[in-house]
């Protein structure tokens, strides 16, 4: 299922950071990022 505002075939970019090191420590670092923005990917899909 496409989102109404996609093009067919479209290709995303992802800006990740995480700015200090205790967001990487509590859970919202760049890989709970990263698995939020494909797990939003794939249901956008």
């Amino acid at each position: 299922m496409n989102h109404p505002h996609q093009a067919r075939g479209s290709r995303y970019v992802a800006y990740l950071r995480a700015s200090t090191q205790k967001q990487g420590q509590s859970g919202l670092g760049l890989e709970a990022k990263k698995a939020a923005t494909e797990e939003y990917l794939t249901v956008l899909n």
